[in-house]
């Protein structure tokens, strides 16, 4: 092996934040316009996509550089139940849990994370989705500025959508954000470009 060549491209409709997920043959990718897309790892080819909300337009928020705010965390799969999950932030200031099936993108799973320091305009769901105990924890930070009282949380909802919500809040008046970075690297890699419009590069090993 000598190196990685561009084996495919992909358009999306918005800005790619969060790290693609490679699943099998197929590769997730969700964008700023809250849109979740299922492409074929070798073509790139679009076998689904699911958009699940209206992001949050930046003239809308005290502080920022994501406009607008959509899906930004890095999903997570459960191989379990075949679901991929993100977090969606729509207008309202809602951030909302979604498990999508992974053959199609049907909605399978969808439920409201009321922000647990109370300030969902200013928390923003940046960091990778966790997957243990039969739960998803979503960490909460701030925007980019550090604007407003937020303060950083972490919320783990049941992998079934339903059933009772545990939570824990920083020992802070304020700030203490949680952030966290994507997986780790795998044999198959994928470029993502942060324009306005997201573009993907699927990589091949040489």
């Amino acid at each position: 092996m000598t190196g990685l060549a561009v084996a495919w491209r992909a358009a999306l409709d918005g800005a790619v934040y969060g790290q693609p997920l490679v699943i099998g043959d197929t590769v997730v990718a969700a964008t700023e316009n809250d849109t979740v897309y299922g492409l074929d790892r070798g073509t790139g080819a679009e076998r689904w996509h699911r958009h699940l909300g209206t992001p949050v337009p930046l003239s809308d928020l005290p502080c920022g550089n994501i406009d607008p705010l959509g899906i930004t965390g890095t999903a997570v799969y459960d191989p379990s139940s075949g679901r991929v999950f993100v977090v969606a932030e729509s207008t309202g200031f809602h951030h909302t849990l979604y498990g999508l099936d992974l053959a199609d993108g049907t909605v399978r799973v969808q439920r409201e994370i009321p922000a647990p320091d109370g300030q969902p305009r200013v928390d923003q769901q940046r960091a990778a989705l966790l997957l243990t105990g039969g739960r998803v924890y979503v960490a909460f930070g701030g925007l980019d500025g550090d604007c407003g009282p937020y303060v950083g949380s972490v919320v783990g909802v049941p992998v079934s959508g339903t059933g009772a919500l545990i939570s824990y809040q920083v020992p802070t008046t304020r700030e203490g954000g949680i952030w966290a970075p994507g997986g780790r690297p795998g044999r198959h890699a994928v470029r993502l470009g942060r324009q306005r419009r997201g573009h993907l590069r699927g990589l091949r090993l040489q």
